[in-house]
């Protein structure tokens, strides 16, 4: 099982088909497919019902999609973390601001 495995299989779930997966990916989409085929035979348990308009997650994807987002958001902010000790801060930020004054604050807080 590697990190791109998941990630791919974050993707799907996410994306609701191997397609639109693999356009968000940047993959074509039959490596794609051999990459989660690959998951599946190593864990040997199917993880994707493929249904008539996509996949859908069986019990077992679903619980290791649960997994695999939880580790790969804890893995992507030690990166961040990693990045800003070199003096680059790096990460998400979020402003929440009232409809009605965002017109008049945000110019001014950008």
């Amino acid at each position: 099982m590697t990190l791109k495995q998941l990630r791919y299989l974050v993707a799907i779930a996410e994306a609701g088909s191997f397609s639109a997966a693999a356009r968000r990916s940047y993959i074509a989409q039959p490596a794609l497919s051999r990459q989660i085929n690959l998951l599946e035979s190593e864990l040997e348990i199917q993880l994707l019902e493929r249904v008539h308009d996509g996949v859908k997650l069986t019990d077992a994807g679903r619980r290791l999609y649960e997994i695999a987002r939880s580790t790969l958001q804890t893995i992507d902010s030690v990166k961040d973390e990693l990045e800003s000790t070199k003096g680059n801060p790096k990460g998400r930020v979020a402003i929440a601001i009232p409809v009605t004054a965002s017109a008049l604050l945000l110019p001014l807080i950008i």
